[in-house]
């Protein structure tokens, strides 16, 4: 199997402080992409001044796009999907940072299922480490295929682990600009239904916890998330064979908001959400299989910590 091309795409909003750190990762790459593109989506700060600089001191090249309203992650990446040329795409946000292995580990499982138009894989925090031994080419560990199933009730790939083919996310239109927070859900979604995708257990990305951020805010992030699960389980939505199971995904959603709001310190709603929970999807939910009384659990947590 020829080695296929593959073009970055990262988007920018306020990274400022981060940008340098997500730049030598994907220079660091001990296989090389074969373009960068930076979509700064109307930042406010000095994204671009810290872009610049980090070009004049490097021999990487690379291109930015420079968005002039703020239209959010999905139209981000959709500007830097269209202006890619690589085979391949390879997704990194720009508060996040690569492992060295990413690409080189990705091919790999390719080399061995090349019939996979999705690859993506584990993050670990900025302080976590993780040793050498499991980025071995020869001894990759087998992948998880991802399954609707899989994905009904929450959303395992991590964006910025994620490495896919260009022609298909171009012929699904790439990210659904409607949802802002849980856009990459959508289209994962999206993914698995059209073709192999495939999980692989090694850590291939670096995440920060952004205070602020949609994804952790339940009072932003859940309502998209639900909107997100209506389209799935439309009548033409890829969920619409799972119909009869969409109030238990809901219930998982409802669930991982109470913790949100927990987190932020709103124990009102916190425990408001964990009672939609139970009514939405009474019954064991997926993440309460090994621990049955999880959202009991958490209940008293919310109640009395």
């Amino acid at each position: 199997m020829k080695v296929p091309t593959i073009s970055v795409v990262i988007p920018a909003h306020n990274s400022a402080d981060t940008i340098r750190d997500c730049l030598d990762s994907v220079v660091s790459q001990t296989h090389q992409p074969k373009e960068i593109i930076i979509v700064d989506d109307a930042s406010q700060d000095h994204t671009v001044a810290c872009i610049e600089e980090w070009q004049r001191t490097s021999s990487h090249e690379l291109s930015v796009i420079c968005q002039k309203e703020n239209g959010g992650p999905a139209a981000a990446r959709n500007a830097g999907l269209k202006a890619a040329t690589g085979e391949w795409i390879a997704f990194l946000d720009a508060d996040d940072a690569w492992l060295p292995w990413r690409l080189e580990m990705q091919l790999a499982m390719l080399q061995q299922h090349p019939d996979t138009i999705l690859l993506c894989g584990q993050t670990i925090g900025f302080s976590d480490t993780v040793t050498q031994q499991y980025a071995d080419q020869a001894n990759l560990p087998s992948p998880d295929v991802l399954t609707l199933p899989k994905m009904l009730s929450h959303n395992p790939v991590a964006t910025s682990t994620v490495f896919v083919r260009r022609d298909i996310l171009t012929e699904l239109n790439g990210f659904d600009t409607a949802f802002r927070g849980p856009e990459d859900y959508d289209l994962w979604l999206r993914m698995v239904a059209a073709g192999k995708c495939l999980y692989m257990p090694i850590a291939l990305s670096k995440y920060r916890t952004t205070v602020g951020s949609l994804s952790m805010d339940d009072r932003t992030f859940l309502p998209e998330v639900l909107r997100v699960l209506d389209k799935a389980f439309s009548p033409n939505g890829v969920l619409a064979s799972y119909r009869p199971l969409r109030y238990r995904a809901k219930a998982q959603q409802y669930a991982s908001a109470s913790w949100m709001a927990y987190n932020r310190g709103d124990r009102k709603r916190a425990i408001i959400l964990l009672l939609h929970s139970w009514l939405c999807g009474p019954t064991r939910l997926e993440k309460e299989q090994k621990d049955p009384l999880q959202r009991a659990k958490l209940l008293i947590r919310y109640v009395y910590k």
